[in-house]
């Protein structure tokens, strides 16, 4: 008798945890979800896939749904363009630091930062630039480019016939080519003074010069590197220059606008003043230096950045020129 007391015993605690054990997978195998965005198994207690990162809310869209996860994305895409904003204008330097620093999530990446705020710059700037009136008169109309013209070396036609010149054929292919070379630029000097090349030459400015705005970042973080060759790496100055570069976007747009509202000499170097004090600023935290080694830094860098300056508007006029 307690013989077979004790093996129904045994019989019960076996029975018992097959199933505990059966249950516990039949949970496991309930609670497993397939993923409709990548078709991967996850388990249902996880809020997001952890394979793809689509949300665990695999059920019929509602107006509701929609509605609230426009307004999420909305006000999320909002708040860190408030952050960054607030960042870039009252903390010099700070949101470069935060992005080398690792902590990059709740900030708007730079490059994308950059051109978002050049787009809205230079829209807003183009508004400045001066029309195609303030350079032509009003029967320039009449004013034809003399790029239809064409002259040929060696032909003279005058008033008693057609005439031929002889020449060697080393003068002959030097003379052409300074002839069309002459030829070219009275076409493009002709064109502007007509109002259709004053209007395209414009228009090319336009469309080179945030282009060419860009393209001068790297150079300008080179200018950088040399300065401070000894604090932070190529890649890290030229995300400084790129934060940097933003926030007097910013500030010009700001100082654009309100010149729309309220024009006079005074705004012009109340813009300077305030560049300069921010630049000042940015690099006295970004680099951690004295105000001094600001200061002399500083002339160091104006003085390569201007010579850069200058070679950047020059070919922006020559491609303008050229391409009219």
């Amino acid at each position: 008798m307690p013989y077979l007391i004790k093996l129904l015993e045994n019989f019960l605690v076996s029975f018992s945890k097959t199933i505990t054990i059966f249950v516990f997978e039949l949970k496991n195998v309930l609670m497993i979800k397939t993923c409709p965005n990548c078709d991967k198994e996850f388990d249902e207690e996880f809020e997001f896939c952890p394979h793809c990162g689509q949300k665990n809310n695999f059920h019929r869209i509602k107006f509701k749904n929609f509605i609230s996860d426009y307004l999420f994305a909305q006000f999320k895409f909002d708040s860190k363009l408030l952050i960054t904003f607030k960042s870039l204008l009252f903390k010099p330097a700070f949101l470069t630091k935060e992005y080398l620093n690792g902590r990059q999530t709740k900030y708007i990446p730079p490059v994308r930062l950059y051109f978002f705020v050049s787009l809205v710059y230079f829209f807003v700037f183009s508004f400045t630039l001066p029309s195609t009136k303030d350079f032509v008169n009003d029967n320039s109309d009449n004013i034809e480019a003399d790029s239809s013209k064409s002259s040929v070396s060696g032909i003279d036609i005058g008033s008693e016939g057609l005439s031929l010149n002889y020449s060697s054929k080393d003068e002959e292919t030097k003379d052409t080519t300074l002839n069309a070379f002459e030829s070219f630029i009275k076409s493009k000097a002709s064109l502007l003074e007509t109002k259709v090349g004053i209007s395209k030459f414009m228009d090319n400015i336009k469309k080179y010069i945030s282009t060419g705005m860009f393209l001068l970042l790297p150079f300008v973080a080179l200018i950088f590197t040399l300065i401070f060759f000894r604090k932070k790496y190529y890649i890290e100055n030229l995300l400084f220059v790129i934060h940097l570069q933003s926030v007097i976007f910013i500030i010009a747009t700001l100082f654009n606008l309100f010149e729309f509202i309220y024009s006079s000499s005074w705004v012009f170097f109340v813009e300077v003043i305030i560049l300069a004090s921010t630049t000042f600023l940015w690099v006295k935290n970004f680099y951690n230096i004295s105000n001094k080694k600001t200061f002399w830094k500083l002339i160091l860098f104006y003085f390569g950045y201007s010579i850069l300056f200058i070679i950047y508007i020059i070919m922006i006029f020559f491609m303008s020129i050229i391409l009219i």
